[in-house]
């Protein structure tokens, strides 16, 4: 009995160790969503100037309200277009994107990417946008 009842115990332990383990877990997983900053693992290497890249650094946090209406301008200036939502607007989420980035790129780097790493660039501006669209 002594032995069973030990082995209750442990498992309890155990048990609340893991929920734990698991609150942690979804705790850093909320916080790096949450974040305007995020990490890129790019499934192929980009070629920037004779350097590789593998991952891509991205600080959407660290723009401003004149990132923004230096992307519109530029899209109104190139391709005549007016920005009317930009959470939506793929022009725009790309052209953001360079700007958030820490690394040297342009905006055909990203239009040039493979097609995962161009739609997972995307969306993570797009979540950025709609998050911060109070």
């Amino acid at each position: 009995m002594a032995n069973e009842e030990t082995k209750f115990i442990d498992e309890e332990e155990l048990n609340e160790a893991q929920n734990d383990a698991e609150k942690e877990e979804q705790e850093a997983a909320k916080k790096s969503v949450d974040s305007g900053k995020r990490i890129v693992i790019l499934k192929k290497p980009l070629n920037v100037l004779g350097t590789e890249y593998k991952e891509l650094h991205f600080d959407f946090d660290s723009l401003t309200g004149k990132d923004s209406i230096a992307v519109e301008t530029e899209i109104e200036m190139t391709t005549h277009v007016t920005v009317i939502t930009p959470a939506l607007n793929l022009e725009y989420l790309i052209r953001i994107s360079v700007k958030a980035c820490q690394e040297p790129i342009s905006r055909d780097d990203i239009v040039n990417m493979n097609l995962s790493d161009f739609n997972h660039i995307r969306n993570i501006a797009r979540n950025f946008m709609l998050r911060s669209d109070r």
